[in-house]
């Protein structure tokens, strides 16, 4: 697969499995809440890969940010109620 990528210069991003990537040579890495620091995947990956982070709040997007994420997959934040339309 990462020769497939590189063949067609399209990065590989690997989820959730920071040593992986690294043991590929991934273009980078995406890692959610309930995986490895953005902190300590910089410090395994270093600044040449890419690092992407999952955030489900404000506040989580606002840590990812500061621990350096080079890219954030934001999910809902905030959920409101949609006027249901009644058609005839």
């Amino acid at each position: 697969l990462l020769g497939v990528c590189k063949e067609y210069k399209v990065p590989l991003i690997i989820n959730d499995d920071v040593m992986l990537a690294l043991k590929i040579g991934a273009d980078g890495v995406h890692v959610g809440q309930n995986d490895m620091s953005v902190i300590k995947a910089r410090e395994i990956l270093g600044d040449k890969m890419i690092i992407g982070a999952t955030a489900k709040t404000v506040e989580q997007a606002k840590i990812a940010e500061q621990q350096g994420a080079d890219y954030l997959a934001a999910v809902l934040f905030l959920a409101v109620q949609l006027k249901r339309m009644h058609y005839q």
